[in-house]
């Protein structure tokens, strides 16, 4: 309260989309959860230096670990920050205790409980996070030349590239070592990744927003002179290292800290309205808006680039409210009512609404051959199962893991006839050798009955 009004924190997840997409992984909610009561008490504790509130912010984070690894990280950083900031208020080592005992008491006595009822003393993290290493190669997979859909093919490069599990017990370092160079090759994948990912998780068209303000944020913590408070808004950030490291970045691990990217953004909305009184500041921001602008032109942004329009404009009728503060002594809070109703406009497509056709898609348009031109009960291969669920014909997957490998295409229609299958559906979800092998055949014991005009989808029919 003493910093910014806390309803902007409601401003900014108001305008999120993280309350309708969060519960994808449910136990992405309860870790923010959790996480957010464990950082409230860490700024308590940083503000009173009272021991009281570095033992709940513990305890919050042993809670949370139950949920995620991530507390982990979180933890490790946040006790050596604490001895470090609280050694000249406090002993060290009541700091130490107080930061690591509730933490190790929660979670340690969660393994010691588990582990005497069912014989298993193992937390699992070791095998966990190898598999999320080996999902991570997904970011790295050449061209559509791979067999199996992306998550499934990106186990069996992984280990091509870096030896399976067991040959690295487990060990993320072990496999990097094995094969350095395929490892610098998916972290600049993921790099070129993050940016994406993040104004997809936050919407493209103030997800830059929210990103300027934070960072006006964390420069006004420490020009305050409030060093503690900045650092351990950025000790939240540093589960992101190792999903960096692990090459596997989805949209919601933005989520995961995102009440303290709201908490600087929130922090660095209100040091942008009080310097608009000092003409240099406003006339940065608008610049700042101005390049933003000019550069998501240039890239083709163009859901960016209306924002910062948009933006800017705010700028000026929030800077006219500031020039006549007797006029408008609650100026502020009418300028972050402003900016919330742009940012619900930005948020909504306008568009005229049309009743949708069916059958205009072309898998609709798939699914409705194949009812015509297969039986009942019949089995079509296929790399997308939905199209062959809508027709109300057996699924085989030539993505699953118990499809062979075939040595010619000859051998594989033998295969198709020894497993009675009637038809093949070819879309851009298909792997290269199914397409290859299909038109391979194609003419010969493969009779092609139905395509889409752009060459996007085939049906194709075996031959008895």
């Amino acid at each position: 309260k003493s910093y910014f009004p806390p309803l902007a924190l409601w401003g900014f997840l108001l305008l999120s989309p993280a309350l309708t997409t969060i519960y994808e992984y449910p136990a992405d909610p309860l870790f923010i959860t959790f996480s957010a009561f464990a950082f409230s008490q860490a700024v308590r504790f940083v503000e009173t230096w009272r021991l009281k509130h570095l033992g709940w912010a513990s305890f919050w984070l042993g809670i949370g670990m139950l949920t995620r690894g991530d507390a982990l990280f979180i933890f490790v950083v946040f006790v050596v920050l604490m001895v470090i900031l609280g050694f000249k208020k406090l002993s060290w080592w009541q700091v130490a205790l107080a930061a690591i005992l509730p933490f190790v008491a929660i979670t340690g006595g969660y393994i010691l409980t588990r582990g005497v009822f069912t014989g298993d003393f193992a937390t699992g993290m070791g095998p966990y996070s190898y598999t999320v290493f080996e999902q991570g190669q997904e970011v790295d997979l050449q061209g559509n030349t791979h067999r199996f859909g992306g998550p499934t093919e990106s186990f069996y490069v992984a280990r091509r590239l870096f030896g399976t599990p067991q040959e690295n017990d487990y060990s993320l370092f072990r496999a990097i070592l094995r094969n350095p160079e395929a490892y610098i090759r998916r972290l600049k994948a993921v790099l070129k990744l993050i940016p994406g990912a993040f104004l997809t998780a936050h919407y493209r068209r103030y997800a830059p927003l929210i990103v300027l303000l934070a960072i006006r944020g964390l420069v006004e913590y420490f020009r305050k002179k409030k060093i503690a408070l900045g650092l351990l808004h950025l000790v939240w950030f540093v589960p992101f290292g190792a999903v960096i490291a692990r090459t596997f970045v989805r949209s919601g691990y933005f989520y995961m800290f995102m009440f303290v990217t709201f908490s600087l953004a929130a922090m660095g909305l209100v040091a942008l309205l009080n310097g608009l009184r000092k003409g240099w500041e406003g006339a940065i921001w608008a610049g700042v808006f101005v390049f933003s602008l000019v550069v998501a032109f240039r890239i083709g942004e163009s859901g960016v680039m209306f924002a910062m329009l948009i933006y800017l404009v705010w700028l000026i009728l929030s800077w006219l409210l500031a020039r006549d503060e007797r006029g408008f002594p609650n100026w502020q809070l009418m300028a972050m009512l402003l900016l919330l109703v742009v940012g619900f406009m930005l948020k909504v497509d306008y568009r005229i609404y049309s009743p949708r056709v069916l059958g205009e898609d072309y898998r609709e348009k798939a699914s409705l051959q194949l009812r015509e031109v297969t039986d009942p009960g019949s089995y079509v291969l296929t790399g997308t199962p939905s199209v062959v669920i809508m027709a109300d014909r057996e699924v085989a997957n030539f993505s699953s893991s118990d499809i062979p490998e075939f040595d010619s295409s000859e051998a594989f229609i033998e295969w198709m006839e020894a497993q009675d299958f009637a038809a093949i559906y070819l879309d851009g979800e298909a792997p290269g050798e199914l397409w290859e092998m299909t038109f391979d055949q194609a003419g010969k014991t493969l009779t092609q009955v139905w395509q889409t005009e752009d060459g996007k989808a085939y049906i194709f029919l075996l031959e008895n």
